[in-house]
This record gives structure tokens, C-alpha cells and sequence, in this order.
């Protein structure tokens, strides 16, 4: 626990925002002073177990979701996805990284986002790693009709051609808000069983790395 608090207090090149200037949510839903988590505070409802989605004929690739499906991730902490028009005044986008452990077609991409206020929307996309960080991408998707954040266990799914990644090579799942949802404010929700690993966040000024509880998420593909 002390480790987790040292990466979430450390990201010193994060937006500080006051905590005055952001409005809650549906379920009680609040951004952190810094801007970088939203926490649900309201009773979390439970709204369907999660499904497994986009899964005939793929084979996960990776995955931080719980194996219940009624308790498929954290409800109620989540990273924030903000563009600079929703009511957090700031853009953060995040990404999450994970490494094939063979060569593969990426096909879907399921994450665990939850809407809090704004457009209901973002934008979730594939990438090549540059670095350390996200770098160029593969495929994108737009999705709307997200979950209410602070409820589970519904995820949403990013489908595309089939895409090529490659065995040891580290990719990243990156979500974000784009010119149609330069209102929203939404929260990745973390994972609930204790995966903690680098990621990265993006406030305007380009990818910077850090640490901390992974965003809920899994790849599925096919073998080539």
C-alpha cells in the first residue's frame, strides 16, 4: 500500500487542480485536488455481471479484469480521462502497456470505462511503443453509451481489422478524449487484483511514464 501512495503522490508533472473547480458526478463521483483519480462516493450499484465480449474464436492475449464477472474490477477508483472543456479544466489521457507472450491479431480491445459528465464518449486506440511510452498508432475506435462510473460490471469494446503484434514487444491500449467528446470526463476504473505495474498519462505536453494500479482492460486476437 505505501508503494501505491508513493506512485500516485509522485507524479509531480501532473495538472494541479483545485478541488473547488470540479463538479461531481453521478454516484458521487469527485476528482482528486490533482486531477489524476476520480473516486465514486455514492453507493456503487451492481448493474450486470461483465461479459465476455468480442471472445468467438480469440484467445486472450492479456488481461487485468478479476475472473468473477461480478466483481470484474473497482467500481469506484478510477484514473481520469478529461478533456480541457469538461469540468475537471484539464486534459489527461492514459495508457496502459502489456507484451504478448507470442505473435498475434489484435482484434478487440475490451476496457473498464465509466462516464461521469460531458459527452459520453472516448476514444480508445492500439499502439506501438516509442520508448517507454505510447508511440504511433495501430487502430482506433471511437465508443459511446458508456457505463455510469461507480457502477460494475460493464466494460466496453474497441473492434477493428485485425492487426499484427509481436511476441515480446511491448504495445500499449490508450484511451482519451477527442474533438466530439471536448466535454467529457471519464475514469478508467483500476483493477481489483492487485496488478501494479508503469504506465503513462498525457496532459497536453506529451507521454510521461509512471506507476501505479493498472486500468482494467484485456486484448484478444488469434494466432497468424
Amino acid at each position: 500500500m505505501k508503494e501505491a501512495f508513493a506512485a500516485l503522490s509522485g507524479l509531480a508533472a501532473m495538472t494541479v487542480l483545485s478541488a473547488s473547480a470540479l463538479a461531481a458526478g453521478p454516484n458521487g463521483a469527485t476528482a482528486h485536488a490533482d486531477g489524476r483519480t476520480t473516486i465514486a462516493t455514492g453507493a456503487a450499484t451492481a448493474v450486470m455481471p461483465r461479459q465476455s465480449l468480442g471472445t468467438d474464436g480469440l484467445k486472450e492475449i492479456y488481461s487485468t479484469f478479476n475472473t468473477d464477472p461480478n466483481n470484474a474490477y473497482d467500481c469506484c477508483s478510477g484514473w481520469t480521462v478529461s478533456a480541457e472543456g469538461s469540468v475537471v479544466g484539464a486534459r489527461q489521457d492514459v495508457a496502459m502497456p502489456f507484451t504478448p507472450g507470442a505473435n498475434y491479431l489484435v482484434k478487440t480491445i475490451n476496457v473498464a470505462v465509466g462516464y461521469v459528465t460531458g459527452t459520453n464518449g472516448v476514444t480508445v486506440s492500439l499502439n506501438e511503443d516509442a520508448g517507454g511510452v505510447p508511440g504511433a498508432v495501430i487502430k482506433k475506435g471511437a465508443i459511446t453509451g458508456l457505463p455510469v462510473f461507480g457502477t460494475c460490471c460493464v466494460t466496453v469494446a474497441m473492434n477493428a481489422k485485425l492487426s499484427p503484434v509481436d511476441s515480446g514487444t511491448q504495445y500499449w491500449v490508450v484511451v482519451r478524449t477527442d474533438k466530439k467528446t471536448s466535454d467529457t470526463w471519464d475514469a478508467w476504473n483500476m483493477n481489483n487484483v492487485g496488478m501494479q505495474g508503469l504506465f503513462a498519462f498525457n496532459t497536453g505536453t506529451g507521454w510521461q511514464a509512471t506507476s501505479g494500479p493498472l486500468g482494467a482492460f484485456n486484448v484478444l486476437g488469434k494466432k497468424p
